[in-house]
């Protein structure tokens, strides 16, 4: 999009870009409330806090990429839903793809609570249906994930490499639980 703008306008459109990515972040997280049958006022005040959290303004203001955690992270939600109730898992796979394709941190971030996520639904809403069952699941989400990392490995691997090529992932700093006794002193 800065092809768009002169040299002098970009600050309005990184402006622009952030709010727009809050809204989005607004928007996925008001349909996900709404596949949870929400009232509409809830719905509509968890969005705004959702997009006007600390987090948000912190984080996203700073670091505008951060935001996009928050605008896929509730269709990831959306998408363990709807493999839990034996739905197409074509969202959940399509919106980890995407979040690995934004940036791989946003994406472990987002994995870790997609988890905690899962885990939580699962043992409040199904875990009545036994152990079988549950080992099903983890086996469907393991395969639905494999696919959703696959997709944009072309773009992930790449940033992998930088990643561990920089200087600072050469370093070898150890330190035990103290530091040595010259740095007290």
């Amino acid at each position: 999009l800065s092809v768009f703008f002169s040299a002098e306008k970009t600050e309005y459109l990184y402006t622009f870009l952030v709010l727009f990515r809050m809204y989005v972040a607004g928007l996925t997280f008001s349909l996900y409330m709404n596949t949870k049958k929400s009232d509409a006022g809830a719905v509509v005040t968890g969005a705004v806090v959702y997009m006007f959290s600390g987090y948000c303004f912190y984080g996203g203001i700073r670091h505008p990429f951060f935001l996009t955690a928050m605008m896929y992270f509730p269709l990831v939600l959306m998408g363990i839903d709807r493999i839990l109730e034996k739905k197409s898992p074509l969202l959940y796979i399509t919106a980890i793809a995407l979040t690995i394709s934004a940036n791989f941190y946003n994406a472990y971030m987002v994995c870790i609570f997609m988890v905690i996520y899962a885990a939580i639904t699962y043992f409040f809403n199904y875990r009545k249906n036994g152990i079988r069952h549950f080992f099903g699941t983890v086996g469907k989400f393991a395969l639905f994930t494999a696919n959703a990392v696959l997709i944009p490995m072309i773009i992930f691997l790449p940033q992998i490499y930088n990643t561990l090529a920089t200087n600072r992932a050469q370093v070898d700093n150890r330190f035990g639980i103290f530091y040595p006794i010259t740095h007290y002193l």
